[in-house]
């Protein structure tokens, strides 16, 4: 239940991430100087401006996660797909998936 709650607190752009309407995203890292932590960029189309690409938690503040593959695991969770990316980019292309090509657990 925690997780999911604080999942609806995420926003860009002052939408909420799960109400988030894109197929597809661009997931980027923006690294933090003095920092193990990250911030991300997220491109869905949206005008460009850097305030309009960064994801922002509940208190307002760009959100950090520990490493890309901490931001894929969040962004799973929000129903999306890896599509393209690897170990040696530090952006990712994400899908959304119907609800019922949901994620299954074997």
């Amino acid at each position: 239940m925690f997780i999911s709650v604080s999942a609806f607190s995420q926003t860009i752009n002052n939408i909420p991430l799960k109400e988030l309407k894109a197929e597809y995203i661009r997931v980027s890292e923006d690294a933090i100087v003095m920092s193990r932590k990250i911030n991300i960029y997220l491109d869905y189309g949206q005008p460009f401006k850097i305030k309009n690409l960064r994801v922002m938690d509940e208190d307002g503040s760009p959100m950090q996660f520990n490493s890309m593959i901490h931001v894929l695991n969040y962004m799973s969770t929000l129903g999306y797909k890896l599509v393209q990316g690897g170990d040696s980019t530090t952006s990712f292309l994400l899908r959304k998936m119907p609800v019922d090509e949901g994620m299954h657990v074997e």
